[in-house]
This record gives structure tokens, sequence and C-alpha cells, in this order.
């Protein structure tokens, strides 16, 4: 009799600690755990210790996604359907999301909708409807729950790219361009980054508008014009037999137009990629031939015009971009040359030197926090970069030097030698760094 009632008195207990547990909500550290163990590839791992968590905890969107996305991988459909198949807010996001999943755009749409109506104020439940209209093709209604998400607070690095598609799904690609473009403002990986760039290809080619056959018999004569060495003759007959095969390809007439400029044909050349331009304005390739071979040819200023033409056309191309920035320096437009520094600075952010350009840029016209946040980043690459170190060095000795209290002056100083102290461990002969260190020893802070 004692023994059962304290089995009775253990159950108890066991719901009260249970009931508790689904009270809380999850700690940030096991979901981590979780996402880590994911992404480490081991799917049923993971899979089991999220079905702990939902079985055991608060539900929210970020572990209900997290699991169904595990069991997907771990290819337990039939337990997520077990799983999520009431009418709760979180059973009819889990089934939306498993849906999306699967390519039943229409019953998630469905499932998510109903949500809403539970919870109508979640921004997750619009993105998501938002990404299973834009994957069932209406593009429209995946524009306006974009809208609606991004309203209510969704803040994805993956939200411009897919409006874009969204506007590409409705030839709309000047706006498909621009929110790619708007992307890069946005903190990005490596991977979105180039996601985005890969993209913004898709969309120039869509809006070139140029079929699968064309592309596939133009790219090896392409191959061959910009291969260094190689015998440019021979793709003069295969080009001859395009032209007849699709005579209004404005690319096409730009490959002929390299052609004819390798061969030091530049009035042909010049002709074919000028009705290149003719026949499609938007595209940025025939601009960027011409501008290219222009400016090897020391004519910076009658290669200016086609390589902005080139560049505006797509804003994510990292060639167009580096041709008109060594364009703009050839003729001194600093304004252009900084704006390409900067764009190059998001495209190719491990390229550090052009981070540099701009806090050097941003020193000289003294805007030194501008600058020494542009150095700062520098330093997060490499901790020993010179130029950076010698750059935020001297960025708080001019601060110390028109600072107006005496606390302020010693603070900056302080903050100059310690940069100094690291450049000079790096580099003890930095000719400007032992100069600013004598300046800074000999000043009188009064």
């Amino acid at each position: 009799m004692k023994f059962a009632r304290l089995r009775f008195l253990a159950s108890i207990v066991i719901i009260f600690a249970f009931s508790a547990c689904a009270g809380r909500a999850v700690s940030p550290e096991l979901l981590k755990n979780a996402r880590v163990t994911l992404e480490q590839g081991n799917h049923h791992q993971a899979y089991n210790e999220l079905k702990e968590l939902v079985d055991k905890y608060k539900l929210s969107y970020e572990l209900v996604s997290l699991h169904v996305q595990a069991g997907l991988l771990a290819q337990d459909l039939e337990g997520l359907k077990k799983q999520y198949d009431g009418d709760s807010e979180w059973d009819l996001y889990g089934r939306g999301m498993w849906q999306a999943a699967i390519g039943d755009y229409m019953s998630s749409i469905s499932s998510f909708q109903k949500a809403l109506l539970i919870n109508p104020k979640e921004p997750e439940l619009y993105y998501r409807l938002a990404i299973a209209y834009l994957e069932s093709g209406k593009y429209q209604e995946a524009l306006e729950y974009f809208a609606l998400a991004e309203r209510y607070g969704v803040n994805s690095p993956k939200l411009p790219i897919r409006r874009a598609m969204a506007y590409a799904g409705l030839q709309k690609y000047d706006e498909a361009m621009a929110e790619l473009v708007k992307g890069l403002t946005t903190e990005l990986s490596r991977e979105d980054l180039q996601k985005y760039i890969d993209y913004s290809f898709n969309i120039v080619n869509k809006r070139r508008n140029i079929n699968q056959r064309e592309m596939e018999a133009i790219l090896p004569i392409l191959g061959q014009l910009t291969t260094p060495d190689s015998d440019i003759d021979s793709v003069l007959v295969p080009l001859q037999n395009l032209m007849q095969r699709f005579p209004n390809s404005a690319l096409l007439h730009a490959v002929l137009g390299l052609y004819y400029l390798k061969s030091h044909d530049d009035a042909k050349g010049n002709e074919a990629i000028d009705r290149a331009i003719s026949y499609d304005p938007q595209d940025p390739y025939p601009p960027l031939i011409l501008g290219e071979y222009l400016l090897e040819g020391q004519n910076p200023q009658a290669a200016m015009p086609y390589l902005k033409k080139a560049e505006a056309a797509n804003p994510l191309d990292i060639r167009a971009a580096k041709s008109l920035l060594n364009c703009a320096r050839s003729i001194g437009d600093r304004q252009t040359e900084q704006e390409m520094l900067l764009l190059l600075s998001r495209l190719d952010p491990l390229e550090i030197g052009y981070i540099k350009s701009l806090a050097t840029y941003a020193q000289g016209e003294g805007k030194l926090e501008l600058s020494a946040s542009y150095y700062q980043k520098a330093l997060q690459h490499d901790k020993h970069d010179l130029a950076a170190l010698y750059g935020l060095a001297a960025i708080s000795w001019e601060k110390a030097r028109v600072a107006k209290t005496a606390a302020e002056k010693k603070e900056h100083i302080a903050l100059a030698r310690s940069y100094l102290k690291q450049l000079l461990a790096d580099a003890p002969e930095h000719i400007q760094g032992l100069q600013l260190q004598k300046a800074i020893d000999n000043y009188q802070v009064n």
C-alpha cells in the first residue's frame, strides 16, 4: 500500500515536471546544439533531439521549423504528418512547412493561411506564404506577401533575392536587378552573396531572351576568343554560320565584334558592337567588350561611357565594376572611383584593398569616423595589416590634436600609441610609424 502510494506521488512529480517544461521556452543553447548536429550531417540524431524538445518545451516557429527540416532530412515524412495533424497554430505551420518541402504548394498556402487566422501578426507566416506563392508561380501574390512580411518585421538576407525572383517572373527585370542591389547593403554570407551575383546573370539572360540552343552554340566560340594565344581565325566560319541562324542576336553581334577587335579590324569591330547595343540596349556584354578594348588601348575617355553602360546593366558584375574602377582611376574621376570601390567592397569582401582605399579617401576628406570604420574592417581580416594599423594611429593622433579637453587628448593619444605599438612590433622600421611616434612623444598636452 505504501509502495503504491509512493509510485502515485512519483508519477505526479513527473507530470508536473513535464508540464513545467511544456510551459517553458526551449533555451537558445539547446536549439544551437541541435542545429550544429544537423549541419554536421547527423540527421537522425538531430531529429531525435528536436523531437524531444518539441514534446517537452513550449513550441516556437524556430523550433518547429528546425524539427521539420530535420525530419525531412531523416526521411521521416510520415512522422512529421502525425506530429502536425491538428488545427493549432503550430500544427498548421509545421504542416505547411513539410507540404512546401515536397512541392505541394497549394496545400502549404492553405495551411499557412489558416495559421494566419489564429495569429494574424506573425511575420514568419507571411514570409512562408510569400515563398510558397513564389514557388507556385504566383508572382504578384508573392510580392504582396513579401511586403507584408517585411512590414511585420522580417529582415532576412534572402528576402531581396526572393523578391527579385518574383519580379523576374513578372518580367520586370529592372525591378528585379534593383532588389539584388538593395540586398548588397545587408550583411550577406559568402554563400548568399554568390547566389545574388549568380542570379544577376540569370536576370541578364532572361532579359536578353536568349534560347538555350543559341547560348550553347555561342559559348565555345566566346571561350576560344577570350583564351590567350588561341587560334581566333578558326572561329570566323562557325560565327558566320551562327549569324545566319540567329541574325538578330545582340550577344552574337557582340561576339563577332570581339573577333574583329582581336583581329585588329577596329572599324568592323566597333560597327558590330554598336549594332549589338542597338539590338539590345540593356545587354551589358556588348558595351563591356568595347569598353575594355578601348581601355586596354589607352583610351579611357572613350571607354568610360561604354563601361558605365555595362555596369548599370548589371551592377553585380565584378568584372564590369573592376573595369570601370580602372577607367575612373585613369581619368581621375574620383566620384566614380569611390562608387566602384564601395560596390566592389560588397561584391568581393575578401579583397581587402577596396576597403583600405575607401578608408584612405575618407581620411583625406576629413571623415575620420568613417575612415576608422573601414580600417577596423581591414583589421578584422588581418590584425597585422600595416596600412590599417598606421591609419588608425594617424586618425587617433588627429583626433587628439583637435580635442577640446586634456582628458580627451590623453585618451586619443593612448589609443594612437596602442596602434603604433602593434605596428612597430610587426614592422620596426616603418618610417611613417616612427615619424608619428616621434611627433606624439614631442607633443605636450595642455
